[in-house]
């Protein structure tokens, strides 16, 4: 239970922060560029000459990017199926297959290498609870409010991820 408390006050620590933290796209340094909050735009699994959708063509996705070196990242499928007994804890298996494969979350802490142009992802608690402890390295490019990067692994066999998003304006408070 400690586990996930501990998680719930990171990530809400990093809604909280993120998106007023944004800084411009024209910063210095690959570090003070990827910090802000970013939307998937897509996210494309090469392995030779298949390509795939992994989350669909119409993929939902968020990546916040701390100031302080945290990360918290959640992609689903543009659809995910209402659990029909209104309980998440009393879903079909059809239910929990489908949401599960339709659905990842990761945070941890990231280091930027400004000279190799990486970011690296170190993984404390995902969805796919194989990653807990991963150090995933992510070839980075920052043009404008874009930000590409290729995960050199994938989850479903040998290839590789391209994965686009793009920097999302910081929330602005309801009237």
């Amino acid at each position: 239970m400690k586990r996930k408390t501990r998680g719930c006050a990171i990530l809400a620590a990093a809604l909280s922060v993120a998106p007023g933290t944004a800084l411009s796209a024209e910063a210095d340094s690959l570090k003070e560029q990827v910090v802000g909050t970013w939307k998937l735009v897509s996210l494309v699994v090469n392995q030779g000459d298949r390509k795939v959708n992994l989350f669909g063509d119409n993929a939902r996705g968020i990546q916040i990017m701390t100031p302080d070196g945290r990360f918290a990242n959640i992609i689903t499928r543009e659809s995910l199926p209402l659990y029909a007994g209104a309980k998440r804890m009393k879903g079909t298996a059809e239910e929990y297959t489908a949401i599960g494969q339709g659905s990842n979350a990761l945070y941890g802490t990231y280091e930027v290498d400004e000279a190799e142009g990486i970011v690296t992802f170190n993984v404390e608690v995902s969805t796919f609870p194989n990653w807990e402890g991963e150090t995933q390295r992510r070839k980075s490019v920052i043009d404008g409010d874009t930000w590409r990067y290729t995960n050199p692994m994938t989850a479903i066999g040998p290839g590789n991820v391209e994965v686009v998003w793009t920097r999302m304006e910081p929330a602005r408070p309801a009237d």
